[in-house]
């Protein structure tokens, strides 16, 4: 592996991403990363627009104009706020369907694109258990993991005839999710770590190892991971 792409370096899931590549000496590049810790110092950042298609555009021209190999994709947009269905403001579900998914779709579309040329990649989704179960407190939130998912299917059947393999990481509840989640529509974050058969969260360290290991297993395409420690054994169907 050379180098892979995080689409947002804004966060602390994107940065622990990054940070386990560096060790593993990969080169990493992305967008959103004008204020990384000094010991990110070493990713390459991209200043464009992902949640525009010129801008992704413009990203994956500069990429190709420079010859940077790449060996995935890595999709890490995980805005989230407090909003429910049925009184959330225009501006927050824009906002957040802007930064989850349609960075995605432009970036897959653009970005990837590189990858189906060359026959070969991986585009790797970090998504959330939400995309299935509800929340009571964050609806757009769980609006754009669920056309997440779907979309991470259809990527799924389609790059994957190309020889660029997807797929989709379902994290569980994290610490920094807690708060924004907090409501008496749904028990679900009431102690949720106490839901968990090991009694704490996966978290974005351990999440990047699981990153790793789906870049280098192209039969894991169209595959949907959940990484959530058990916790969803408590809630759903599996």
């Amino acid at each position: 592996m050379t180098r892979i792409i995080v689409s947002d370096l804004s966060g602390p899931c994107g940065q622990a991403i990054a940070r386990h590549f560096l060790g593993k000496g990969v080169a990493v590049a992305g967008l959103r990363g004008e204020k990384l810790p000094g010991d990110l110092s070493g990713v390459e950042v991209y200043d464009y627009d992902a949640t525009h298609d010129a801008g992704c555009e413009a990203f994956a021209a500069k990429l190709e104009a420079e010859k940077k190999d790449f060996d995935a994709l890595v999709l890490t947009g995980r805005q989230l706020e407090k909003s429910l269905v049925s009184d959330c403001p225009l501006e927050v579900f824009e906002r957040t369907i802007s930064a989850n998914t349609k960075a995605a779709f432009f970036l897959i579309k653009r970005v990837g694109g590189i990858l189906r040329a060359k026959k070969q990649g991986a585009v790797i989704i970090v998504g959330s258990t939400h995309g299935e179960k509800p929340t009571g407190a964050a609806f757009a939130f769980s609006a754009s993991m669920g056309s997440m998912k779907m979309m991470h299917r259809e990527a799924s059947l389609q790059l994957g005839r190309d020889g660029v393999h997807c797929v989709l990481l379902e994290m569980g509840p994290t610490t920094y999710d807690e708060e924004i989640m907090d409501t008496p529509l749904s028990p679900i974050y009431d102690g949720f770590e106490q839901s968990i058969p090991r009694k704490r969260a996966c978290t974005f360290e351990e999440l990047a190892g699981i990153v790793q290991m789906s870049i280098d297993n192209p039969m894991l395409n169209g595959a949907d991971i959940r990484c959530d420690g058990g916790f969803m054994l408590k809630y759903g169907d599996r």
